[in-house]
């Protein structure tokens, strides 16, 4: 039995007798849906299959039981702002919105205010990992929305081409990561990363290149920090590494390389479970092989040894003009209690990770290592508006990309770095004298 008629079989028998059951379960939810509710929520495109499928599984389950119809929209993660334009100026219609990242801050008057549901899922979730606070509590006082998961990245290195270069593993500070670089690139293996063409890997990598020296765009003001000592040494870092990478890597997609990594073309690149997925779930002996010599771990951490990963934060935001309130805040408590939860970790394979310490033993984690090392994204990543504050200024600076095409045009000799931090922080403070923070 193929894995989508397994999950169809095993709805249908979930959800057989529901109807005997639907109204005492409704009268044990903290929020009690409206009559008649319906519910339309948007939410991001897959990555991984079965990630879309078990949602979509206790989307149902929570109709059934409830009897509100919801319908999902799924919209691809790099049209999912515009959607929210749509959202905030009336083109469009949504009383849920699975965001990423700092989108409740983007418009934050065009969400509710969701305290009575965080305290009741407190004793769901025991604690919420630092960077749902960073992301939703950030004034301390009110809660945003709901954190959902995190889809964190990770450094993907061949074994044998590590040992082959003579480094038994990945060194823990930039110096050895860029002479880890340069010993691959001479044994014909180099390693490779995007940058300004790829929103996800791209984008993620660029402020792991800032933060690596203690660089941030902008300060817990909301003022423009960029132009400092520490930029200088990272934009010379990035010209110098970039200069033992695969050539041409700076401008990949966020597909290429994945496609790259298993076609035994690349020994190290930075990527999310796509990658192992691709290979353990779909690929050909060839590529198995690859998975099986393949360590998935950390880069190299910031001077003070704290991790400093960039991933995509998910969340859960209630629109304020929606007319069903406590049917949304039904359904997000719903998807949020532990089984269904669980359920729908386990079968992301990897590219959701837990934001709350009590989601954080899934057996999914023991099912390969490396799988295993996206297990405390949300522990590991930080906020991309860490060194600053959530709000527009951020969101926009992190959504037009320019940390990574600052660094794009120093590697490709655009730009002395000098010139190049000039330049973006003074279009950064064009940004920031638009923007709004909490």
């Amino acid at each position: 039995m193929k894995r989508r008629d397994f999950l169809s079989a095993s709805l249908i028998a979930s959800l057989a007798g529901l109807g005997e059951s639907r109204p005492a379960f409704a009268q044990n939810l903290p929020f009690s849906p409206e009559p008649g509710a319906t519910l339309e929520v948007f939410r991001w495109k897959r990555y991984i299959e079965e990630d879309e499928e078990q949602y979509l599984q206790n989307i149902a389950q929570f109709s059934a039981l409830t009897g509100v119809k919801v319908n999902v929209r799924h919209i691809n993660v790099l049209e999912l702002p515009w959607a929210i334009d749509d959202l905030y100026f009336g083109r469009q219609h949504a009383d849920i919105v699975l965001g990423i990242d700092g989108e409740a801050y983007r418009y934050k008057d065009l969400w509710m205010q969701v305290n009575d549901l965080e305290a009741s899922l407190r004793p769901e979730i025991g604690a919420w990992h630092p960077i749902a606070e960073a992301y939703l509590h950030a004034n301390g006082k009110d809660w945003m929305g709901i954190a959902l998961g995190m889809a964190g990245n990770s450094c993907y290195q061949r074994i044998s081409y590590l040992k082959q270069a003579g480094f038994s593993q990945m060194p823990e500070d930039t110096a050895g990561f860029l002479e880890l670089c340069k010993s691959l690139n001479s044994i014909g293996k180099p390693a490779g990363f995007a940058l300004y063409q790829s929103r996800a890997e791209g984008n993620s990598f660029a402020y792991w290149l800032l933060w690596a020296f203690g660089a941030y765009p902008i300060n817990a003001f909301n003022q423009v920090s960029l132009e400092s000592a520490e930029t200088l040494v990272a934009l010379n870092y990035a010209k110098r590494l970039y200069q033992e990478l695969m050539p041409g890597c700076i401008e990949w997609g966020d597909v290429h390389n994945n496609q790259f990594y298993l076609n035994d073309q690349l020994s190290m690149t930075f990527n999310r479970i796509n990658i192992y997925d691709a290979a353990a779930n779909f690929g050909d002996e060839q590529q198995e092989k690859i998975i099986e010599d393949t360590r998935c771990g950390l880069l190299p951490r910031n001077a003070a040894g704290q991790p400093i990963e960039s991933g995509f934060f998910l969340n859960q935001l209630i629109n304020q003009q929606t007319r069903y309130p406590k049917a949304a805040k039904a359904l997000i408590y719903f998807m949020m209690q532990s089984k269904q939860y669980a359920a729908w970790v386990t079968a992301a394979q990897g590219f959701i990770s837990s934001v709350h310490t009590k989601g954080d033993d899934n057996p999914i984690w023991t099912k390969a290592p490396q799988i295993a090392a996206f297990k405390d994204a949300a522990q590991t990543t930080r906020p991309f508006p860490w060194g600053g504050r959530p709000g527009l200024p951020a969101s926009r600076i992190r959504g037009n990309m320019m940390v990574a095409k600052m660094f794009t045009e120093v590697v490709q000799g655009k730009e002395t770095p000098q010139d190049a931090m000039r330049v973006w922080a003074q279009r950064m403070q064009r940004v920031v004298r638009r923007g709004d923070d909490i």
